[in-house]
């Protein structure tokens, strides 16, 4: 049968001090060690989450400030493009205005001088018929001194025309 030997006995009380020991002095600073790096390892991934989340979260603002940027930038270039539409139509009715200005200020200009010319004209007729005719009437008798008279009355007018070109 069974018999308990002294020596079994002392090798049950051997490894159940061994196994003491051991667990003692190997396995729980093992388990230890295994547990503070398991929770460094959950730490790290949890600071590692954390960290994409908040880089997550900062490339989500700026995004949304360099749309936001994008949309002011593009009201601002409609601004401007409306901005210098005004300043061109501006620009143009002032321009308009002015040669209207000046369109009328020539054509009042140029219908003074064409008034004194036309003046000036009717006084140089005129003073040649008066001239004419006070050839005709001072000493000129016959067809012939009217044909001279005429020719010399045109030679004087020329001369005169002339004169004020001059």
């Amino acid at each position: 049968m069974l018999r308990l030997d002294f020596n079994l006995v002392l090798e049950m009380i051997n490894l159940l001090v061994l196994f003491l020991l051991l667990r003692r002095f190997l396995i729980r600073p093992i388990t230890n060690i295994m547990e503070r790096r398991e929770a460094m390892i959950a730490d790290g991934l949890n600071n590692a989450r954390s960290e994409q989340e908040k880089a997550l979260e900062l490339k989500r603002q700026y995004e949304d400030s360099l749309r936001g940027a994008r949309e002011e930038s593009r009201k601002m270039l409609e601004q401007a493009g409306l901005d210098a539409k005004d300043e061109y139509d501006r620009i143009v009715s002032d321009a308009d205005d002015r040669a209207d200005k000046m369109l009328r200020s020539a054509r009042d200009a140029i219908s003074a001088e064409r008034e004194q010319t036309m003046l000036r004209m009717k006084t140089e007729v005129a003073k040649l018929a008066m001239d004419a005719a006070k050839k005709i009437v001072t000493g000129y008798g016959g067809p012939d001194d009217s044909q001279s008279a005429y020719d010399l009355f045109l030679e004087e007018a020329g001369d005169s025309h002339e004169d004020r070109e001059d």
